[in-house]
């Protein structure tokens, strides 16, 4: 009877990265381990050719009269021994005998004197560069043994078991950094387990992503523990996909591999102490570091777990059952981006409050991308914002508004919210300038005089990059003489212009001069 996970009965709504990385990165560095071993036998059974001598027996030295047995032996000390171990026959295969030789340290001597002399031919082995011996409480190769796999089936399996489970967790946990951490201490933990249970023994090394699946099952045991996950059932021949909760997996799996720890130990090629410390510790990490996550999405969990059973029970299209199954993904939809928004509006007052002004306008620049369709998002911010602050991060909402407004040909939202910017600093400018002649027309259009004025003011100064500069001094020259009574301060302003003699608008500057000399006050 076996059972085979392969799924989480769960709609995404993100891609998980991490998961798929971590995937990809096994099977890189399996492929590389493959090409490695055979780069390793290619050698060994070229040395092992070199010394065969059927037909003349050399005494204690067995190596030269089976070749077959010579590259066994010699590979797998290439691939396991390590130099400076002072037990070089506990690297050899279990079960090794010397046969016909009454001399078995004579044969040993033989072997190390051929593993020697093997060095010239072989390449460096990678799986010892990567698995993770107990003696050696070394961190990287912790994290290294567990993306390192010892065969086709060991990979096949080690990744079908964590892509049941892992997708689902990194988007509920909805943090990659967090997620990423959470695989490094599960590796960490499970290496130094396996190392304190082989206090004494024969150092066994270990690789295999088994510890950190087992930890994901464990983890999926907290925070998802209904969550059905899709398995393959058969015994004997016959295969059935059944749908199995989550916790019920986590007992089934991490309890029996512990039952088989305290029955016969850590043997029979499975490092079963890595598996149950995993489990144990994607439990706790729950624990300790998802308590509230749990709870915030608990509620949106079950109505996906929900929606699933239910159509896995609808045999023919029910158009209720449908609409019930939108405005549910639609409810759980709109808390996830409520629960999102409200997460970034206390970082915004975090910042506001303690005057951290260019981190509130990165925070904001970083979240552009993810919402510039939605400018109601933004007017609702400004609104929020305009109770904590009216300082610098507060205008630089406002323009992000008004420019979000000019792309969509809204000019005259856009002034409202350049009067709204103008009455928290008479100094304000708009983002871009190509948007500035436009804003200021429409002011004075609209007979916005002040506000035209107080755009177009001082623009040389004001604003920085192309700018059409006497264009916008004669905005201001005439807001000045028409509409503000200024009347001085436009001629003083006429005169100065017609001395600097500008190449453009000629025609303009020699009316507005002509109209302004021959107006009487």
């Amino acid at each position: 009877m076996i059972f085979i996970p392969y799924s989480a009965e769960l709609k995404l709504n993100r891609i998980p990265y991490v998961t798929y990385v971590v995937m990809l990165l096994c099977i890189l560095v399996y492929y590389l381990q493959v090409t490695n071993n055979a780069e390793i036998y290619q050698s060994t059974s070229g040395y092992c050719q070199s010394i065969y001598k059927p037909d003349k027996r050399v005494a204690n030295d067995y190596l030269t009269q089976n070749k077959r047995f010579c590259v066994q032996i010699l590979s797998g000390l290439q691939i396991y021994y390590r130099d400076g171990d002072d037990d070089f026959k506990a690297y050899l295969h279990d079960g090794i005998r010397f046969e016909k030789n009454e001399n078995p340290e004579k044969e040993l001597a033989s072997i190390r004197r051929h593993y020697d002399a093997l060095q010239v031919y072989a390449p460096s082995s990678l799986d010892q560069a990567l698995m993770h011996y107990p003696d050696s409480l070394n961190p990287v190769k912790m994290i290294t043994s567990s993306l390192a796999h010892g065969s086709f089936m060991h990979i096949f399996f080690n990744l079908l078991f964590f892509l049941a489970f892992a997708p689902a967790l990194e988007v509920l946990i909805d943090n990659r950094w967090k997620f990423i951490k959470v695989l490094l201490v599960i590796s960490f933990v499970t290496g130094i387990a396996y190392s304190m249970m082989s206090i004494g023994s024969k150092p066994i090394p270990t690789l295999g992503l088994s510890g950190v699946v087992t930890g994901m099952i464990g983890l999926s045991a907290y925070l998802m523990p209904k969550a059905r996950i899709r398995v393959l059932f058969w015994l004997i021949v016959i295969v059935k996909r059944l749908y199995i909760p989550a916790w019920i997996l986590a007992v089934w799996y991490i309890g029996w591999d512990m039952y088989e720890l305290f029955k016969s130990g850590n043997s029979g090629g499975v490092n079963l102490m890595s598996h149950v410390s995993g489990g144990i510790t994607g439990y706790v990490l729950g624990m300790l570091w998802f308590k509230e996550r749990r709870e915030e999405y608990q509620d949106e969990l079950n109505d996906e777990i929900n929606i699933q059973r239910r159509s896995r029970s609808v045999l023919t299209a029910n158009p209720d059952y449908i609409s019930d199954g939108k405005k549910i993904a639609q409810r759980m939809e709109q808390k996830a981006s409520n629960r999102d928004y409200e997460e970034f509006m206390n970082r915004l007052y975090l910042y506001v409050s303690t005057d951290r002004h260019s981190e509130v306008v990165v925070l904001m620049l970083n979240d552009y991308e993810r919402q510039q369709g939605s400018v109601s998002i933004y007017e609702e911010m400004f609104g929020r914002m305009s109770q904590w602050c009216h300082g610098r991060s507060l205008l630089c909402l406002g323009r992000l508004i008004i420019d979000m407004y000019m792309q969509a040909h809204q000019t005259g939202k856009a002034l409202q919210y350049v009067e709204r910017c103008q009455s928290i600093s008479k100094d304000f400018i708009v983002a871009k300038n190509d948007q500035l002649i436009l804003l200021t027309q429409a002011a004075i259009e609209l007979e916005r005089y002040s506000m035209a004025y107080h755009l177009v003011r001082n623009a040389k100064q004001r604003y920085a990059g192309k700018l059409d500069i006497v264009h916008c001094r004669l905005l201001e020259i005439e807001l000045l003489w028409r509409h503000l009574d200024e009347h001085e301060q436009a001629k003083s302003m006429i005169k100065n212009l017609l001395i600097s003699k500008p190449s453009t608008h000629q025609e303009e500057i020699f009316e507005l001069a002509t109209s302004i000399s021959s107006t009487k006050l």
